[in-house]
């Protein structure tokens, strides 16, 4: 029965356009996360009601950890959500995400290519999370995460599904682009922040403004995720403030401020001589 099943799932791959690679052919996480400086991403997400969210993203600077097993993306961020009341919330941040294992094969249940994304390769995993909870992922060389479906196989049946809908990598692109641009029919919310000086020797001063009083969080990280500091973490008012860290105890290297608040996200990179 199994090889029966198997075979059926053989003959529609070949008939619908999709070549099966082999367990050789499995990518590496690396091969997954590839992205260069100026790569741009748009990706929208839905549930039941329709399509709720889009994000737009793209690259600014790219880097590895001493070991060269991990890799550090520093990318813009342009989000827009609808909330409860049918409001378009506009949202941008720079952010800094870290992959690991890169080296590492990526182990999936097929791996196939096919005319979406430009015949770059697929990587389909498959979750049960527990007896009710599913989900579905499609990597894609070079373009991340380009499908996920999350659902559940009871009351009230919840269902995300997230979307690749276009990619510019380099001269390549594919799909169609959704541009967000913010307006005033959306509400917006926005963190602003800088360091100086930087590159700096001992200390470094982190200054950030905000639009309204909010929860202020500012974690420093160091160059492979791990937490040197919560640095601050307190309501703040309205206007301009400024922290200086103190460094003078830490290697050289690259180090990350993350401000976390009611407004939104951003990240700073400190580079330590």
């Amino acid at each position: 029965m199994e090889q029966g099943i198997r075979l059926l799932i053989v003959i529609w791959l070949l008939t619908t356009g999709i070549s099966i690679c082999y367990a050789q052919d499995y990518s590496t996480w690396g091969e997954i996360y590839d992205y260069e400086v100026g790569d741009i991403f748009h990706h929208e997400i839905g549930d039941n009601y329709g399509v709720n969210q889009y994000f737009n993203t793209e690259i600014l600077d790219k880097s590895f950890s001493a070991g060269l097993d991990t890799v550090l993306y520093t990318q813009f961020v342009k989000w827009l959500w609808k909330d409860s009341g049918g409001n378009w919330i506009y949202e941008e941040w720079t952010e800094t995400k870290l992959y690991g294992n890169i080296n590492a094969l990526a182990i999936v249940d097929t791996v196939y290519t096919s005319n979406m994304y430009n015949g770059r390769k697929i990587s389909d995993k498959f979750i049960q999370w527990n007896q009710y909870d599913y989900e579905q992922r499609h990597y894609v060389d070079g373009c991340g995460i380009a499908y996920k479906r999350m659902w559940s196989a009871q009351p009230p049946y919840d269902e995300s599904e997230t979307n690749l809908i276009y990619y510019k990598k380099g001269d390549e692109e594919w799909g169609t682009p959704h541009i967000i641009v913010s307006t005033d029919d959306f509400v917006i919310r926005k963190v602003r922040v800088k360091s100086y000086p930087n590159p700096f020797i001992t200390s470094i001063a982190i200054e950030y403004e905000l639009a309204e009083p909010t929860h202020v969080q500012l974690t420093i990280y160091n160059a492979i995720g791990e937490t040197i500091q919560v640095a601050v973490d307190r309501l703040t008012p309205v206007g301009k403030h400024t922290f200086t860290w103190s460094a003078e105890s830490l290697p050289e290297g690259l180090y990350y401020g993350v401000l976390r608040s009611g407004e939104g996200v951003s990240v700073v990179k400190m580079v330590k001589q």
